[in-house]
């Protein structure tokens, strides 16, 4: 079990990242590097790095998370509880690696900034959660779950509820009820309260203190506080207004869903019609929020506008000279956009080129010198950037001389918003073995039936004329007309879903009738459970029975032979009777013989 631990935790965790640069990774090679760099940057941060405030009741936990794991030691000494992440700090190994000994991974403290962000804070939550939910998913589709990936998923869970008790203690205002003042912040938050509230709600593993029901009446009072405090209801700035796009997606898919939830989805999907960005990054969101859009309420319109603009940026990473972690991470959503929704498989080699150019990159355990190295081989971890090494995590920035052919390490701290952002969509891309995890939502872009029920019913409603937010890269985008009641195509996708609603209610019938009918096979079991438990005690019963009846007849047996011995007693004349007949018998045999031998009968 030791054994098998370290070689999960230690080899898979801490990793020995070395690829070559120059030809690049295949699909699969590259989306197998995407699911580790994911794990090496949530573990890291969560158990080793000391990036962030330790667990108050971390002998507590351990106690608990070991005992639902079903480990009884673990062969890691000193882990780190992360229960609240620091902002950022440089991940600068300050001791020799010895390979029991957690402390030996801590970063140095002196770089460290002591300050706990919401956004930081919210995307830590988001990729702890979404970790969570695949490793449950993939355990239940082996037939051992190894028990070291049960304990790291329970921990993660365990972390990002005390995290979201940290954030509603200490960084939510009480007078407004938002997290700060900073439109990132918001719609981080809301989107981490969401993920959090839909990824335990019936997960085996999750043993954390704060329930889905607490996170979800949390989501809503957020959202409500924004509609409150802010007019128009989302942010400004273009990529924000996709983040906030997939914020109240993963809201909507809560369950928690309202008209003004539905309204601002379609508002913001129908203003975007030609929109364009002169940053990479920006307009990688819109892709992703386009299609999150479309997964989300059916409609094919978002769809084509994300495709148009995934045809003007497939190719545009490669006149980039720097990259932060952050653009980083907006890429990779989009490429896991348009290959999982529009599927599109020729940007699957498009992303194994993109990934051995920029991600390997900020995937950093090596200093400047060993950054440039001709050979492109990124060093291990013991062998990268100061005396001791560096934890392999994403840095901030790198950049690429073109002219010189030669990288340089920009920022080589760790950032907690950036990095678990960029994490959690390395995640959604890759998956284990190269699937995603299927559980709700899917490669990080839901998806449900019953939300485009509602945003058709609410396209049948008239809707008042909205003024649509301005950015500095664009002039203003005109406001969508006002309904004035369903169209066509409305009409019919929605007679298309009663049909598909009246499909599902006789398949849910069907299933209420094969429960009952499992019911009752159960009853039965248990019935004939209940006679095969009395069936032993009637087979003893008999047996006695049949011992007694044994019993007496053996005494009717010896009684008959003692009446016997008593008549034999009582008549002895009985034998000489006997004797003289058998003496008569035996005189007659011997005159019989001597006459025949004297010849009288001849």
């Amino acid at each position: 079990m030791h054994r098998y631990f370290l070689v999960v935790v230690l080899v898979v965790i801490t990793g020995f990242l070395s690829a070559p640069a120059q030809e690049g990774p295949s699909w699969v090679e590259a989306i197998s590097k995407s699911y580790r760099f994911s794990l090496e940057n949530v573990t890291h941060l969560a158990l080793f790095s000391g990036l962030g405030v330790e667990s108050p009741e971390a002998p507590k936990r351990w106690a608990i998370l070991l005992e639902r794991a079903r480990i009884e030691n673990l062969p890691w000494q000193n882990l780190y509880l992360n229960s609240a992440p620091f902002a950022e700090g440089l991940p600068v190994l300050t001791q020799k690696f010895r390979p029991t000994d957690a402390a030996t991974l801590r970063w140095e403290r002196s770089t460290i900034k002591e300050t706990v962000e919401p956004e930081g804070l919210a995307w830590t939550v988001i990729a702890y959660i979404s970790w969570l939910r695949q490793i449950e998913q993939g355990c239940q589709r082996t037939a051992l779950a190894p028990r070291p990936l049960r304990f790291i998923a329970m921990t993660l869970g365990d972390l990002s509820s005390q995290a979201l008790q940290f954030a509603e203690k200490n960084l939510k205002d009480t007078q407004t009820g938002l997290y700060g003042q900073a439109w990132a912040a918001q719609i981080a938050m809301l989107h981490a309260l969401s993920a959090f509230a839909l990824g335990t709600t019936d997960s085996e593993f999750y043993i954390g203190e704060l329930s889905s029901v607490a996170a979800r009446a949390r989501a809503d009072a957020l959202f409500q506080s924004i509609l409150k405090e802010y007019d128009p209801p989302w942010p400004t700035e273009l990529r924000l207004q996709a983040l906030w796009l997939g914020a109240l997606a993963w809201y909507a898919l809560v369950g928690s869903y309202t008209t003004d939830a539905v309204r601002l989805l379609h508002r913001l999907g129908s203003q975007w019609e030609g929109a364009a960005s002169p940053h990479i990054s920006t307009r990688a969101a819109l892709v992703t929020a386009l299609l999150t859009v479309s997964r989300l309420t059916g409609e094919s319109s978002y769809a084509e506008k994300a495709r148009q603009l995934w045809e003007g940026l497939k190719n545009s990473w490669e006149l980039e000279t720097e990259l932060s972690v952050t653009e980083m991470g907006d890429l990779v959503g989009a490429f896991n956009a348009v290959i999982r929704v529009l599927k599109l498989e020729e940007a699957k080699s498009e992303y194994a080129r993109f990934f051995s150019f920029w991600v390997e990159r900020l995937q950093l355990a090596n200093d400047e010198e060993s950054l440039g190295r001709d050979d492109g081989i990124i060093p291990r971890m013991t062998q990268a950037g100061g005396p001791y090494g560096r934890a392999p995590v994403l840095v901030t920035r790198v950049a690429y001389d073109e002219e010189k052919k030669r990288w340089r390490l920009l920022d080589g701290r760790f950032s907690t918003a950036g990095a678990l952002y960029a994490a959690s969509r390395l995640l959604w891309l890759s998956g284990s073995c190269g699937e995603g995890f299927s559980g709700p939502p899917a490669y990080g872009l839901p998806q449900s039936s019953w939300i485009k029920l509602a945003a058709i019913t609410e396209q049948a409603q008239p809707v008042a004329p909205v003024t649509p937010p301005t950015t500095t890269a664009q002039p203003p985008v005109a406001p969508p007309a006002p309904a004035t009641g369903p169209s066509s195509q409305d009409l019919k996708e929605l007679a298309e879903l009663r049909l598909q609603l009246e499909v599902i209610s006789k398949q849910v019938a069907d299933l209420e009738k094969k429960v009952r009918d499992q019911a009752e096979r159960l009853q039965r079991a248990e019935q004939e459970i209940a006679e095969l438990h009395q069936s032993p005690q009637t087979e003893i019963k008999n047996l006695q029975q049949q011992m007694q009846q044994s019993k007496d007849l053996s005494d009717a047996l010896k009684l008959r032979v003692e009446r016997l011995e008593q008549r034999t007693t009582e008549f002895p004349w009985v034998w000489l009777i006997l004797a003289l007949l058998v003496v008569g018998a035996v005189g007659w045999l011997y005159l019989r013989v001597r006459r025949r031998e004297s010849g009288e009968f001849v």
